[in-house]
C-alpha cells in the first residue's frame, strides 16, 4: 500500500489552505511528493517546515511550464496529473499513485484500491443534472498503472478551454472512467457540496437549508462517519468570491484538528 500522497502547486508559495490540508495528510502518517514550478519554493520554503516528510520535486520533469498569473491553472493541473499517471502506466516499474488537490482535507486515510472522487449532481435549478447520477471530480484519485484508462486519449482530446473550476479534459476523463469501476460516492471526499462552500469559511456550523435539491450534512457528524475520508474545501470559489474567513469557521475548526 502506498503511504505517499502526490500533489502539485503551481504558484510561487503555498497558501494557508494548502498548509492546513497538507498538515492533515501528515497527521495521518503520509509522506508527500509535492511537485512545484517555483524555483525558490523548491529550494527554500518547504524544507524549513516539514523536513523529510515532504519531498519537493521539480514539476518540469513531468511537463515543462513557466508560471504565469494569466494562465489557466485547472488546465495545467489536469494536464500535469494525467501525464503523471500516463508515465506511470507506461513504466516498467509501476507504482500506486495517490493524487490529492491541496484543498482536500483528510479526516481518515484514503481507500487502498484504485478510486476517483465524485461530487453531487444538482437536483434542482438551472443547472440541474438530467440524470440522477454522480459525476467525477478529480480532487482525489489513485491508480496503480494497471488501469484501463487511456491517458493518451484524454490528453489528446483535452483542450485549453475551461471554466474557473475545471478544464476541458474532464468530459474525456469521465468517458474513460466507463472502463473502470472506481468512482466513489460523493460523500467520501466531498460531503459538503459546493453550494455551501461559503459556509465552510464563514459559519461555525452548516445551516440546515436545502440548496439545489440537496440537504447539507451536520458538520460534527462528519467526524463520526467512517465512510467519509475527507472534506473538499472548494478553494477556487473562495478565491473568486473573496469571502472573509471567520475565526470560528468550519475551516478554522479543521485547522485546529491538525495541531494536536
Amino acid at each position: 500500500m502506498s503511504s505517499t500522497i502526490t500533489c502539485l502547486w503551481i504558484q510561487e508559495e503555498l497558501d494557508d489552505i494548502s498548509i492546513v490540508c497538507i498538515n492533515s495528510w501528515l497527521k495521518l502518517g503520509y509522506n508527500i511528493n509535492l511537485y512545484t514550478y517555483s524555483f525558490a519554493f523548491r529550494n527554500e520554503w518547504i524544507n524549513t517546515k516539514y523536513d523529510n516528510n515532504v519531498i519537493i520535486l521539480d514539476a518540469n520533469t513531468v511537463i515543462p511550464y513557466k508560471i504565469n498569473e494569466s494562465d489557466n491553472y485547472p488546465f495545467v493541473s489536469d494536464l500535469f496529473r494525467f501525464t503523471l499517471f500516463n508515465i506511470n502506466k507506461k513504466s516498467n516499474d509501476k507504482k500506486r499513485i495517490i493524487w490529492l488537490d491541496t484543498d482536500q482535507f483528510l479526516l481518515r486515510k484514503v481507500p487502498e484500491f484504485n478510486f476517483v472522487s465524485s461530487q453531487h449532481t444538482l437536483k434542482k435549478g438551472a443547472f440541474a443534472h438530467k440524470k440522477a447520477t454522480k459525476i467525477p471530480a478529480i480532487f482525489g484519485l489513485a491508480f496503480n498503472g494497471e488501469e484501463k484508462v487511456d491517458w493518451d486519449y484524454i490528453i489528446d482530446k483535452g483542450n485549453n478551454k475551461a471554466t474557473t473550476y475545471q478544464s476541458g479534459y474532464l468530459k474525456w476523463f469521465e468517458k474513460e472512467l466507463l472502463k473502470e469501476d472506481v468512482l466513489l460516492e460523493p460523500e467520501v471526499f466531498a460531503p459538503i457540496h459546493w453550494g455551501w462552500a461559503k459556509q465552510i469559511y464563514t459559519c461555525h456550523i452548516l445551516p440546515i437549508v436545502m440548496k439545489y435539491g440537496l440537504e447539507p450534512p451536520v458538520f460534527l457528524e462528519l467526524y463520526k462517519n467512517k465512510s467519509i475520508v475527507g472534506i473538499h474545501l472548494w478553494r477556487a470559489m473562495l478565491n473568486k468570491n473573496k469571502w472573509d474567513i471567520k475565526g470560528d469557521s468550519i475551516f478554522n475548526q479543521l485547522r485546529m484538528r491538525t495541531l494536536y
